[in-house]
């Protein structure tokens, strides 16, 4: 979470740099009509991505659950998969394959979730820009 509110934060601020060359905090009427164009181009870059990795996340988490004979459930129900899975579950011991795959997988969706909030807080970040930059 910390990485995505960073990380988008330095890549809007990257972003501004390359569309206005410059540090500093540019007022209204310093900024062309297309460098609001440019900004809404970089928001729907990050529309998309966000679009993308909610996908690729769903994808990816359905093959954890039950049906798919992935994952197990706890006892209230709730979905256990990945690394919350083989701490719970003494026959997946260190160095199996089952554990291996487990662990690959919660780190590919966790990898997925990272961009996907990353990808989120670019885009309100570059739409809090194109609002101060029009109003």
């Amino acid at each position: 979470d910390v990485f995505g509110l960073t990380g988008s934060y330095l890549t809007v601020q990257a972003i501004i740099f390359n569309i206005t060359h410059t540090n500093e905090v540019q007022e209204p009427k310093d900024v062309h009509w297309y460098d609001s164009v440019k900004i809404i181009g970089a928001a729907l870059v990050f529309t998309s991505a966000t679009v993308f990795a909610v996908m690729a996340y769903h994808r990816v988490a359905k093959f954890g659950h039950p049906e798919h004979g992935h994952g197990t459930t706890g006892a209230n129900g709730e979905m256990k998969s990945g690394l919350l899975r083989i701490a719970s579950n003494p026959e997946l011991g260190h160095g199996t394959t089952g554990a291996h795959a487990e662990m690959k997988s919660a780190l590919l969706r966790r990898a997925i979730l990272v961009v996907q909030n990353a990808s989120a807080m670019g885009l309100a970040w570059s739409m809090l820009v194109f609002f101060q930059w029009e109003i």
